[in-house]
């Protein structure tokens, strides 16, 4: 509908700077949340690479550590952009600062295989070795954990050259057994992605099917 004012939240993922400051001007709740609760305003603009929108929304008076279920630099490390991620850090932002998920930013990273974020993180100091826990992931997990579980070898493979902490009676394979050596734990990330490859496959063929 012509002349109708736009949602903080749609402004932003449209990418519309004059707009995100003409309802600053105009008093619009920089705080609020998407529809699922998951980012606010800050946090969508991080997660959405709009550099200039956070730099306006942190010049307005947002804090950098703003969140929701999600903090802002953790929303930037799920959306694998780094020059939020930096501009957020420089402007204060806690590395290990997580919203009501309880996940760190290189948590975040780690699980959805941002490999550039890992680095960009573990770079400029994220501890790689902060653990969390929560009923759906097996207890106390830690950046390693996620990329292991979730299939993403290469950022598994950097978390363990940048040394990240390798146990064995902390791992085990599908079949039960304990892993030996880092290289195992390699070799099981790249069991999980094919795991994963293989079932978004058969996903696809089901829905077709379906669609059919």
């Amino acid at each position: 509908m012509p002349g109708k004012s736009m949602p903080i939240l749609e402004v932003i993922r449209a990418g519309d700077l004059e707009g995100l400051l003409n309802l600053i001007v105009a008093g619009a709740d920089l705080r609020e949340e998407d529809e699922d609760g998951c980012f606010t305003a800050l946090g969508e603009a991080a997660y959405h690479g709009r550099v200039e929108m956070v730099r306006l929304l942190l010049g307005a008076g947002v804090s950098p550590d703003d969140s929701a279920h999600e903090c802002a630099l953790g929303a930037a490390a799920l959306g694998g952009q780094v020059e939020t991620a930096r501009l957020l850090i420089e402007s204060g932002a806690s590395l290990e600062g997580a919203g009501e998920s309880g996940l760190t930013p290189l948590m975040n990273a780690a699980r959805v295989g941002h490999l550039e974020a890992v680095r960009y993180l573990v770079g400029v100091g994220a501890d790689f070795e902060q653990r969390y826990q929560e009923s759906r992931w097996p207890p106390s997990r830690s950046a390693l954990d996620f990329a292991v579980e979730c299939g993403h070898v290469e950022v598994a493979m950097y978390l363990l050259e940048r040394g990240a902490r390798f146990e064995g009676e902390d791992y085990q394979d599908e079949n039960g057994r304990m892993l030996k050596s880092p290289a195992d734990l390699v070799e099981l990330a790249r069991r999980n992605r094919q795991r994963q490859a293989s079932q978004a496959d058969q996903a696809g063929v089901r829905l077709e099917d379906e669609v059919g």
